[in-house]
């Protein structure tokens, strides 16, 4: 093969070389005056582009929401209005109905409602001048509806055990006295509560101010009926005979 060197004129090669020299700093002058350039700067402007489209959802997403919503709103709100439209007309038709009824009705309703009690039971007194317990002072349940295995002889409160009275004294004794105490309900003769006063010597006016404080509680309890055998609290005047025939005949069953 035939050199080219030696067959093109040296100025011919001279003039392609400037030529080339030329377009190649042209396309460099034009490179340096142009920003650089970086992939990143594509994956920057993808990514704000997709983050604008994602805004565009989520805006709409959250209109169709609270178009939802105030829909509901509305369907509640009618529904609100009709039950309580139903309501009044019927509160209004109640209270047309209980004005027409007479003052004596109306008194005989709100008596029965909720039972009530005289703050402190008033008994006759013997000749001792100890109270006599008469019977119908309280409502006896029927012994073939309570809770005791047994034909009792007493009424409820003599088998009970007060833990309004354990708070007169050390809580952890009188959990002690309560284990190493055996009650035999059936062959019981003497009331719980007197053993329990006897063997923490408990002062007879400590004792008359808990029972107070417990018969106001009891009385502002809704679901106490004091008139029932239940709820009957302990007199200090009887208790603290310590006297078991006396105890035991003012709470017997009758």
């Amino acid at each position: 093969m035939a050199d080219l060197h030696n067959e093109i004129p040296r100025e011919a090669l001279e003039a392609l070389r400037e030529a080339v020299y030329d377009d190649v700093e042209a396309v460099i002058q034009e490179a340096e005056q142009q920003e650089p350039f970086e992939f990143s700067d594509i994956f920057e402007k993808k990514m704000e582009k997709e983050k604008h489209i994602m805004k565009i959802i989520i805006a709409g997403l959250s209109m169709f929401l609270i178009l939802v919503l105030l829909l509901s709103g509305c369907d509640e709100k009618t529904t609100s209005n009709d039950t309580e439209a139903t309501t009044t007309t019927a509160y209004n038709t109640t209270v047309s109905t209980e004005k027409s009824t007479t003052t004596e009705q109306t008194t005989t309703t709100a008596t029965t409602t909720k039972p009530t009690a005289a703050k402190t039971p008033t008994y006759p007194t013997d000749a001792n001048g100890l109270p006599e317990y008469v019977p119908g002072s309280f409502k006896l349940r029927p012994q073939e509806e309570d809770e005791f295995e047994f034909e009792r002889k007493y009424r409820s409160i003599y088998y009970r055990n007060f833990p309004e009275y354990g708070e007169l004294v050390d809580y952890d004794e009188y959990l002690d006295w309560l284990h190493e105490t055996v009650f035999d309900g059936e062959n019981m003769h003497e009331m719980a509560l007197v053993s329990f006063l006897k063997r923490f010597n408990i002062p007879k006016d400590e004792f008359e101010a808990e029972t107070e404080r417990t018969r106001s509680v009891f009385n502002d309890n809704k679901y106490c009926d004091m008139a029932q055998e239940d709820w009957e609290l302990p007199n200090a005047d009887i208790i603290y005979t310590f006297d078991n025939e006396i105890i035991n005949h003012f709470y017997r069953y009758e």
